[in-house]
C-alpha cells in the first residue's frame, strides 16, 4: 500500500516541526527518513502512524483520505527506538498481544494464536526463547521481539523509529542486513526513521532527507549520496572538503586551481565548492587546472582506507584524503611531501545564504 502526504504541517506552539511536507512513501518497499535531530522525521512518522494529527494537510493510503483516522484504523505496526516490550510477559505474550485484544469477532482463536506466534518467532529467527522475558534477553533480541509483535496483527504499513539506535555498532550491523532481508520476504510497505546516514543508505529503496521540517531531497541511496541537490545534503551525507571560489570572467578561482562557471549568466560573485575525500585525486605533477598544491601533514591508515591530511600551501586550510591501500602504495607518500590534490570532482553551489 502507497502513502501519500499531501502538504502536512504541524506546528508545537511557536516551533513548526513540518512546514508543507509533500511525499509519496511506494508500496512495498523500504523508505528511509533521515535527518538531524529537530528535522521533522519522527513528527512524520507519528503522523502516519496516526499518533499525531497535523494542523493541515491531508495523508492517503492507497487512494483513501486517512487523515483523521485512528491507528486501529490504520492498521500499522510500530516498532519504537527503546523496544517498549511489557517487561511482566514473556516472548510469546509479547508477541499475541496485539492478536488476544482484537475485538472479540475478529479475534484469532487460541490455535490460530499459537501458530502464528510460532510463525513469527522463525521468522524473527527466536525459536526456543518464547518463555523469556525481556530482561532475559539481548538488546538484539528485544528489538526482534518489538518486531515480530508489530507484525503479528499483519499491518498495512510498518513503521520503525530509530529501530537499532539504541544498540552497538556491531548488532546494528546484523539488525540491518536482517531487516533487510525480512523485508525481501515480506514485501510490507515500510517507513523507518533514523539519523544514521550508513543505517538509510544500506537499508532503504528510497531515502528522504528532512531538515528544518522540510524535505531538502527524495530518492533512491545512489542517487542521494552521488548527486546532492543541495549544500545541506551534501555536507549531511558524509565527509566533505569545502572550498570557496571566486568568480572571475566566467570562471571559478580556487587558488591557482580553475574550473567553468556551471552558468555563464552568474551573477553572484562567489561559490562554494564540495568534493568527497575518496573523490580527490592526488598526484605528484600539476597535470591539469584543477590542481592546488598541497602539503602531507598526517598519515594514518583505518582499515581499507589510508587517510591523508592535507595543508594547502598558500591558505592553510586542511583537506582531507582518503585513498585504498593499494592507491596509498602505489603514491608512497611522505610526510611534508609536497604534492597536487585535482578537484576535478568537485560540485559547485552559489555562497548565498540559504534556508539551512
Amino acid at each position: 500500500m502507497d502513502i501519500n502526504v499531501k502538504q502536512i504541517s504541524k506546528n508545537y506552539g511557536s516551533f513548526q516541526a513540518l512546514k508543507e511536507v509533500n511525499l509519496t512513501i511506494p508500496s512495498g518497499k523500504i523508505t528511509a527518513l533521515l535527518g538531524p535531530s529537530g528535522s521533522g522525521k519522527t513528527t512524520l512518522l507519528r503522523m502516519i502512524a496516526g499518533l499525531e494529527m497535523p494542523d493541515s494537510g491531508s495523508i492517503y493510503f492507497g487512494d483513501h483520505d486517512y487523515t483523521t483516522k485512528t491507528v486501529r484504523e490504520r492498521n500499522v505496526g510500530f516498532v519504537f527506538q527503546h523496544y517498549a516490550l511489557f517487561h511482566h510477559m514473556n516472548v510469546f505474550e509479547n508477541i499475541a498481544f496485539g492478536l488476544k485484544v482484537r475485538p472479540r469477532k475478529d479475534r484469532p482463536s487460541k490455535q490460530d494464536v499459537q501458530r502464528k506466534v510460532n510463525e513469527l518467532l522463525h521468522l524473527v529467527q527466536l525459536n526456543g526463547l518464547d518463555r523469556r522475558y525481556p530482561a532475559q534477553l539481548s538488546g538484539g533480541q528485544r528489538q526482534r521481539v518489538a518486531l515480530a509483535r508489530a507484525l503479528a496483527v499483519e499491518p498495512n504499513v510498518l513503521l520503525l523509529d530509530e529501530p537499532f539506535g539504541a544498540l552497538d555498532a556491531k548488532v546494528r550491523q546484523e539488525l540491518r542486513r536482517w531487516l533487510r532481508q525480512l523485508h525481501e520476504q515480506l514485501h510490507v510497505t515500510t517507513v523507518f526513521v533514523t539519523h544514521d546516514q550508513e543505517e538509510a543508505l544500506e537499508v532503504a529503496d528510497q531515502v528522504v532527507i528532512l531538515n528544518n521540517g522540510q524535505i531538502e531531497q527524495v530518492g533512491t541511496p545512489d542517487e542521494v549520496y552521488q548527486h546532492p541537490k543541495t549544500k545541506f545534503v551534501y555536507q549531511f551525507l558524509g565527509r566533505v572538503n569545502v572550498f570557496h571560489a571566486e568568480v572571475n570572467d566566467g570562471r571559478l578561482h580556487i587558488g591557482e586551481a580553475l574550473f567553468a562557471a556551471p552558468d555563464e549568466n552568474i551573477q553572484t560573485k562567489k561559490m562554494i565548492g564540495y568534493i568527497r575525500p575518496h573523490e580527490v585525486r592526488i598526484t605528484r605533477h600539476n597535470d591539469n587546472q584543477k590542481s592546488i598544491q598541497v602539503k602531507v601533514r598526517r598519515i594514518q591508515s583505518y582499515g581499507p582506507i589510508v587517510r591523508l591530511e592535507l595543508e594547502r600551501l598558500k591558505t592553510n586550510d586542511l583537506i582531507e584524503v582518503d585513498l585504498s591501500v593499494e592507491q596509498a602504495n602505489q603514491l608512497n607518500v611522505k610526510n611534508d611531501e609536497i604534492l597536487y590534490a585535482d578537484l576535478e570532482k568537485i560540485k559547485f553551489f552559489s555562497d548565498s545564504p540559504s534556508v539551512e
